[in-house]
C-alpha cells in the first residue's frame, strides 16, 4: 500500500475529524485543467472542491476586514510568532476562511476554487496585503 503522507490534512479539533485536504485538493485540480485543455473531462464533480487552506487567503480575508482575529491572536500573528501546525488556532485559521470563501462562492457565483485563486493571488501580488503578516506556521501541507 502506498502511503501519501503530504496529503493526510486531517486533524482533530474537540473530537471532531477536520480534513483539509490541501495538497490533494490541488493535484486534483491541477490534473483536471490538464485533462480540461487536451477537451477531456477528468472528474464530473470539481465543484466539490474547497478552497485549498494555507496562511495566504486567511491574511486577504483579514487584511480586507472579512476575518477577524481575536487581538491576542493578531498580536502574535503580527509579531510573526509560529502558529503550531495542527493547534487550534491554526485548524480556527484555516477552517474560517474556509467558511468565508464557500459563502463568497455562492455570493459571487463561483466555484470555491475560483474565489481561492483570486485570494491567493491577491496575496501574493497585491500592495496592500504586503504590508502585514500571513500567519507564520511550518507545515508539509501548506
Amino acid at each position: 500500500m502506498i502511503s501519501l503522507h503530504g496529503f493526510n490534512d486531517v486533524y482533530n479539533y474537540h473530537g471532531h475529524r477536520i480534513p483539509f485536504y490541501k495538497r490533494a485538493q490541488i493535484t486534483a485540480a491541477d490534473m483536471h485543467l490538464a485533462f480540461e485543455r487536451l477537451g477531456e473531462t477528468l472528474f464530473s464533480d470539481m465543484g466539490r472542491i474547497t478552497m485549498f487552506a494555507d496562511n495566504g487567503v486567511p491574511h486577504v480575508l483579514r487584511t480586507d476586514a472579512l476575518l477577524e482575529y481575536t487581538p491576542e491572536l493578531a498580536a502574535r500573528i503580527d509579531a510573526e510568532e509560529d502558529i503550531l501546525s495542527g493547534s487550534e488556532e491554526e485548524i480556527e485559521l484555516r477552517a474560517c476562511a474556509g467558511h468565508v470563501v464557500e459563502l463568497l462562492a455562492r455570493c459571487k457565483g463561483l466555484s470555491s476554487v475560483s474565489i481561492d485563486h483570486i485570494l491567493w493571488h491577491m496575496s501574493a501580488e497585491g500592495p496592500r496585503y504586503r504590508n502585514g503578516h500571513p500567519h507564520r506556521t511550518r507545515s508539509r501541507f501548506y
